[in-house]
């Protein structure tokens, strides 16, 4: 599932909305600035989850104001959401968005699930910079790396920022 559709169930997760609404939401959040997409790609990520039985839309009435359709999650799409939760969380990868997208709503999980998933993720960030300054080691042996060895120290640093922030969850 692509991180958008993620995003948008977790927003409707939150909150019933409608497709206005949710691109205001994510303008709110910023992720324009880390994750790139589009009016058109929000609504068609939107018919997506509607068409595979994760959302539905529903007419909504609010006082004298015209009717608006609002996504509303299904049983599925709530179940469907908790797994790639539990996926951004646990896989360590070079994508740094993923684990972005599970910061902004693991505060909908249950508190002993983030628990769990958090410390699985460190274990996980640590056994990876293991493996890197393994790596490292080996390219200050070789002759001719060119700037390999500047990489692999930047993705430890990457690492030790994964850390950093994991820490700053409100969940520790």
């Amino acid at each position: 599932m692509s991180l958008i559709s993620i995003l948008l169930l977790g927003i409707i997760n939150r909150e019933p909305l409608n497709a206005y609404e949710i691109i205001r939401r994510l303008e709110r959040y910023r992720i324009e600035s880390w994750l790139k997409s589009s009016e058109s790609t929000i609504y068609l990520n939107l018919r997506k989850l509607n068409k595979n039985g994760l959302t539905e839309i529903v007419n909504e009435k609010d006082g004298n104001m015209p009717e608006k359709k609002v996504h509303i999650i299904t049983e599925a799409g709530k179940k469907v959401f908790y797994q790639e939760m539990e996926n951004l969380v646990k896989d360590v990868s070079y994508d740094f968005n993923r684990f972005s997208v599970a910061q902004l709503f693991i505060d909908t999980i249950d508190t002993n699930d983030q628990v769990e998933w958090l410390k699985g993720r460190k274990k996980n960030i640590f056994n990876y910079i293991k493996n890197l300054e393994y790596q490292l080691e080996i390219l200050k042996k070789e002759e001719n790396i060119g700037n390999s060895i500047c990489i692999v120290k930047r993705y430890i640093n990457f690492m030790n920022m994964e850390l950093d922030s994991i820490n700053d969850l409100t969940i520790f």
